[in-house]
């Protein structure tokens, strides 16, 4: 008895493929592109929730830091001519005047702009290298462009804390038609009733920012770009795959139908099989017992016969004699 395996009708496997296309379609979705644009959307919440903020605090603190620092330096300048005037070395307005030229001449910063400035306890100004015509002027009504008076401000942080930060507008270093803000530590010294101070420009922290900022941006762009080219030569990939496949699928079946035409026109009868039913006939088999295929799997009478000859067929294997 000759076996045969039946052949899957062309529109059957096209609905097969375009099923398993969009299988494999809506699974590389999943597994490839949405965690890659998931880790750039992480990536890109991140630096701005939490990187570049993260970077502010940690640059103000810092600049913070670097004013204490500064202003304890400049402070002790102020510090030694006052004990060279105690032991009698200057005279009270020498030792002032040797300490105000020496911290007015004291720049830092990359440009050697900034500076320090000196007031008294009125408040009026004692020195300042930029605005001189601030000098000896009472600084009791001075504000800033947001109406700030922030040499009160100062005079009040130095006479209840000693020292501290103050916020405020000022002008741009040397540049008095630049006003941006600014942040500032003051010092009271006491024996000569003096606040000493110097600040920066926040414009400066937001430049660095900016800057940071950019660089990230670079950076997500090249992981972004990085990530692309690895999802397009996967994508590229799998496309090559499913196209060989199909192709394979193609010519399985073309071979199956070239078959299935040679088993359908035989002179000889062929059945398939399954679980000792019989799942397939041709037609020479459905010509000669005048019944349609759909009716086979409903004739229990065939089914038996089927299922006889079978047992028959088994025992002439085991018992030769039975041939």
């Amino acid at each position: 008895m000759n076996i045969f395996l039946p052949a899957i009708p062309s529109d059957q496997s096209e609905l097969k493929y375009l099923l398993m296309k969009k299988v494999i379609k809506a699974s590389f979705f999943q597994k490839i592109v949405l965690p890659a644009m998931l880790a750039i959307v992480l990536f890109m919440v991140s630096v701005f929730a939490f990187i570049i903020p993260a970077f502010e605090r940690n640059a103000i603190e810092q600049k913070r830091n670097m004013l204490h620092e500064l202003t304890n330096t400049a402070w002790s300048i102020l510090q030694k001519y006052h004990l060279d005037e105690q032991h009698g070395l200057l005279t009270l307005h020498e030792a002032r005047e040797k300490a105000i030229a020496e911290v007015e001449a004291l720049r830092y910063g990359p440009d050697k702009k900034d500076y320090f400035w000196i007031t008294n306890l009125e408040p009026a100004m004692i020195m300042h290298p930029y605005v001189h015509e601030l000098t000896g002027q009472s600084l009791h009504d001075y504000a800033d462009p947001d109406g700030k008076k922030l040499f009160i401000e100062a005079l009040k942080i130095a006479q209840d804390e000693g020292e501290g930060f103050i916020s405020y507008k000022w002008q741009l270093k040397d540049d008095s038609t630049h006003i941006v803000p600014k942040l500032s530590f003051v010092k009271a010294f006491p024996a000569w009733d003096w606040i000493i101070g110097t600040g920066i420009y926040l414009d400066d922290i937001q430049k660095e920012i900016s800057s940071l900022t950019n660089k990230l941006l670079l950076i997500l762009l090249g992981i972004t770009v990085f990530i692309s080219l690895i999802i397009f030569f996967i994508t590229y990939q799998s496309l090559n795959i499913e196209n060989r496949r199909r192709l394979a699928e193609e010519q399985l079946h073309e071979s199956r139908e070239k078959y299935r035409s040679l088993i359908e026109s035989s002179t000889e009868g062929v059945m398939l099989l399954l679980n000792a039913k019989i799942s397939y006939s041709n037609a020479y088999i459905q010509n000669w017992l005048h019944i349609q295929q759909p009716i086979w799997s409903r004739c229990l009478w065939i089914n038996c016969l089927v299922k006889i000859t079978v047992w028959i067929w088994k025992m002439s294997k085991m018992n030769p004699s039975m041939r």
